[in-house]
């Protein structure tokens, strides 16, 4: 993920411009609303479905809306997906959204309800969108919304059980993440969104041979993801203390995708081998293993490990090497 640069927010402001320009009257073909989306929306919604961090696929998602929208005005699943299409524009590399484009999805998504008043997984969306906001009280007022209308979308219980973590019930969030889980709709994000859950609710009990299961798991079903190998090497490093692992979890990671977490992980596990091995005599090996560290974060061995894992046993043992070796 990225924050987004000034190109696509001149884009933003075009695409607000075009979305207003091409607003419907409140005449009769105003209430010819599509219950189901068209060929065009559902491929911008497969490519929403698919992204990664990827800002291709957000520009392809984006082309195939515009085109939407030229054509059925009046689109209320274009909408909500332009709605998903800013949320994914606005992340950042700490899992936030920028505020901006938080604002620019629930303009869109107030559109798509204003056309389709009773669109359910439009409501489903506002329970995601609401808590990005910050905003739970509307984020939950949308999901019971959503379920009075009726649905069979997965993102209820997933946006319902981040709610439910949130406020501290890890046990009434993993039964729902676990509903989609073990669902029939196999919609390979929120399947995937339900196993990063279900692990964070796992983590938050002390269950860590349930969540090392869980990110085997992830990593089974979605091998060429470089997030779930990424997020494998952190829980490896800073909860087991299993750096070799974590090392080689990094380097898929990266392989995969360069991104900045992975980075970040594998400078902190390349720190930790070198504490193991200062400890135990390797002074070469160990120079080696300091200097790749160093070229990945070039900090300190004890920021890297503090700002990755926080205190525990990774970190202590980088202390206790960097007072042998009088770094």
């Amino acid at each position: 993920m990225r924050i987004a640069g000034v190109a696509v927010l001149i884009s933003i402001v075009s695409l607000i411009a075009t979305m207003v320009s091409a607003e419907p009257s409140h005449g009769a073909a105003h209430t010819k609303q599509q219950l189901q989306p068209t060929i065009t929306v559902q491929k911008a919604t497969a490519l929403l479905d698919s992204w990664r961090g990827q800002t291709a696929v957000l520009n392809q998602a984006k082309e195939k809306l515009d085109a939407e929208l030229l054509d059925h005005p009046d689109s209320a699943w274009a909408y909500r997906e332009y709605a998903r299409y800013f949320i994914m524009s606005g992340a950042t590399n700490s899992g936030n959204v920028l505020p901006e484009y938080l604002a620019h999805a629930d303009s869109s998504l107030q559109k798509a309800l204003r056309l389709q008043p009773n669109f359910s997984e439009a409501y489903v969306l506002g329970g995601h969108l609401y808590r990005l906001m910050g905003r739970p009280a509307d984020a939950k007022a949308a999901l019971k919304k959503a379920e009075a209308l009726g649905t069979n979308d997965p993102w209820l219980q997933n946006n319902w059980a981040a709610i439910l973590a949130d406020e501290g019930n890890f046990k009434e969030a993993a039964k729902r993440y676990n509903r989609v889980l073990n669902g029939s709709d196999r919609n390979a994000k929120a399947v995937a969104s339900a196993r990063e859950g279900v692990i964070h609710c796992y983590l938050s009990t002390g269950q860590i041979d349930q969540a090392d299961r869980a990110y085997r798991s992830a990593i089974a079903h979605e091998p060429r993801t470089a997030w779930a190998h990424g997020n494998y090497a952190a829980f490896l490093l800073c909860t087991r203390d299993d750096y070799d692992s974590s090392i080689l979890q990094s380097r898929k990671a990266l392989s995969l995708m360069n991104y900045g977490q992975a980075r970040a992980v594998l400078a902190a596990a390349l720190y930790r081998k070198w504490a193991a091995q200062i400890e135990s005599g390797q002074s070469a090996a160990a120079a080696t293993t300091y200097a790749e560290g160093e070229s990945m974060d070039p900090s300190h061995p004890v920021a890297a490990l503090a700002s990755m894992c926080g205190e525990g046993s990774a970190l202590s043992a980088v202390l206790r090497a960097t007072q042998a070796s009088a770094r």
